[in-house]
């Protein structure tokens, strides 16, 4: 069993790059910490997490977090900041992406959910956000 546990951060080598290369791209700038790179997990489920994970982290970079200038508009920071985390709890592996970007606009969502059919105008209305954001 011990020989099928791995270290998270065996796969998390890989996104400081995915991150540098996404914000090249996107024309932003980009910081990320890791935190609980040891923490294991069964090879099968890095291999099984691996993809989904860094759909997440170029989701993060490319639509979280806002351009330099709107980010000092804003307040904040130019560069932005992703925050990925791993750590047991209650015997279950927690893994955690996070950014300091602008976050989700509900309204904006709310328009594309209608503009492709997956709602009515009047269910879009109706709706509380958490099931928009759900």
């Amino acid at each position: 069993m011990k020989t099928r546990m791995q270290p998270i951060g065996n796969i998390w080598s890989q996104f400081p790059r995915t991150v540098r290369d996404v914000a090249l791209g996107c024309g932003k700038q980009v910081n990320i910490e890791m935190e609980g790179k040891e923490t294991e997990l069964d090879k099968t489920i890095i291999e099984a997490i691996k993809d989904p994970l860094t759909h997440l982290v170029r989701n993060s970079v490319d639509h979280g977090i806002e351009l330099p200038d709107d980010r000092i508009k804003a307040g904040k920071d130019s560069a932005g900041r992703l925050v990925l985390r791993a750590f047991h709890e209650g015997g279950q592996v927690i893994i955690e992406i996070s950014d300091d970007g602008a976050g989700l606009n509900v309204e904006r969502i709310r328009q594309k959910a209608v503009e492709r059919g997956v709602i009515t105008p009047e269910q879009a209305q109706r709706m509380p956000d958490r099931e928009v954001f759900n």
